[in-house]
């Protein structure tokens, strides 16, 4: 188990799936456990990767964030992903 108090994001796989199968056992809670199987796969999906490539010869700094574009909310991230690169670059360079 995590420690108390921790920030970091749960494991779906260490941490949730099996917990959840035990409070949800039986055919009854089946359609709950297969709902969150289907939300996870979502999740899973929709993560955002901000990948920054830099030369070390002229200090460009390239952002590529691959999205997937029938995925609204995960186009919305991805700007936002972008707008908080371009803030970071400014503080970053003063």
């Amino acid at each position: 188990m995590r420690p108390a108090g921790s920030l970091d994001p749960a494991s779906w796989k260490r941490e949730l799936r099996e917990e959840l199968r035990h409070i949800f056992s039986g055919s009854t809670y089946q359609p709950i456990l297969e709902q969150c199987t289907a939300i996870h796969q979502q999740v899973l999906k929709g993560r955002v990767f901000v990948a920054l490539h830099m030369h070390a010869g002229d200090g460009n700094v390239h952002t590529n964030i691959p999205v997937n574009s029938d995925n609204y909310e995960m186009l919305q991230q991805a700007y936002r992903a972008v707008i908080a690169s371009c803030n970071w670059r400014r503080t970053w360079a003063a």
